[in-house]
Parts: structure tokens; C-alpha cells; sequence
């Protein structure tokens, strides 16, 4: 399907289902086999800046201009939460790798983790101190302990979620927009602006 109104997409960990977010705070899901709609979720008031399944796919979180970050059930279309701290963007959000966690980062430089139940969804902590306005970047590492935060200073943070600290700071030539852990160590590939790729 084409048009100038998309801006982001995720795809389900089964390679299955597709969500994909417009300009206007819409999303819709996509079966990819069929190449049918099945879903249009409605909440979101404006942009979605950042689409995320989780680990099991069984939540969607969606990031947005809107000053919230929801939570979405992909099976059914229900939005189980809004979560905000205020005024501002959202820029990006991230799950733990064990789905009891969610991270967004916020335009005022605040990065939450809000704890994930069976029944809730609550805020749990305030990550790092402040950044520079809005994560380009955000991902937990495969061991669920360790968060990277690249900003728009150019920096990449890994923030260590259990200590509440921070555990290694970079600083790339480019702003990353794009990161992964390349095993359970410190090591992560950055994506930088302009294509360029980092180890570090």
C-alpha cells in the first residue's frame, strides 16, 4: 500500500503482522500474508514517532507527538494503557526482553521504565538523568539489565537498569538513530546519521 501520511512501522516477532503509524496518530495493522488491513488502532491525537511489539508479541507500544506513549493489545485492538508524564513528545519506547518492563523517553530529556503485569502497567522508575530533548535511539540489552540512550547530542549512554547508574558513556562523530547489542557484553552496533555504522 503507498502514501506520503506513513512514518513508522514495527513488525511482529513472528514476521506475521505489520503495524504501521501515520502522521495523523492512526496505526494500523497488517496481515502480511494476505496483505490485508486487520485493524486501524485510534487514540493518538498526533504523529507516532515509534511503533514496538514485544518479545512475545503479544503488546504494541506506540510513542507519539502527542505527550503519550500507549500500550495496545494486537490481537483485539484494545488500548490497555496511555501512559505520560507530562508535556511533550514522546520520542521512543523499548520492552525488556522478558515483556515486565517498558522504557520511553520523553522530550524533556527523561527516560521511564514503567513495570508490566498481568493486570497493570505502572511507572516504576526514572532511568538516567536528563538528556538532550528526545532518545533517537533506545534498546535494551539481551540481558534486560542494561538500556542504551543515544541523544541528540551525539552521545550514546548505557545505562545500567538494576544499579541505577551509568555504566559507559560515547560520544559518536554523528548522531545514532539506530542501535543493537551485539551479544550480552557491552559491545552494540550504532546507526549513525548519514549511514555511518560503529562497533563499539
Amino acid at each position: 500500500r503507498s502514501g506520503t501520511n506513513y512514518c513508522r512501522l514495527a513488525f511482529s516477532p513472528s514476521g506475521k503482522i505489520i503495524a504501521v503509524g501515520r502522521v495523523n496518530g492512526k496505526i494500523e495493522l497488517w496481515d502480511l500474508s494476505s496483505k490485508s488491513m486487520l485493524r486501524e488502532l485510534s487514540g493518538h491525537k498526533k504523529q507516532i514517532n515509534d511503533l514496538r511489539f514485544s518479545p512475545d508479541g503479544n503488546l504494541l507500544a506506540s510513542a507519539s507527538h502527542d505527550s503519550s506513549a500507549r500500550v495496545w493489545l494486537p490481537e483485539t485492538g484494545a488500548e490497555i494503557a496511555c501512559l505520560t508524564i507530562g508535556p511533550g513528545w514522546v520520542s521512543r519506547a523499548a520492552f525488556a526482553p522478558d515483556n515486565s518492563c517498558l522504557a520511553t523517553a520523553h522530550e524533556n530529556g527523561a527516560v521511564v521504565l514503567w513495570s508490566i503485569s498481568a493486570t497493570n502497567i505502572a511507572r516504576a522508575a526514572i532511568g538516567p538523568p536528563s538528556f538532550p530533548p528526545g532518545a533517537s535511539a533506545l534498546e535494551f540489552a539481551p540481558d534486560g539489565g542494561r538500556l542504551a540512550i543515544a541523544d541528540n547530542s551525539r552521545a550514546l549512554t548505557i545505562w545500567n537498569v538494576k544499579a541505577g547508574k551509568i555504566d559507559s558513556q560515547f560520544h559518536l562523530p554523528l548522531r545514532a538513530t539506530w542501535v543493537r547489542f551485539a551479544d550480552r557484553e557491552t559491545r552494540l552496533w550504532a546507526l549513525a546519521a548519514g549511514g555511518q555504522m560503529y562497533l563499539l
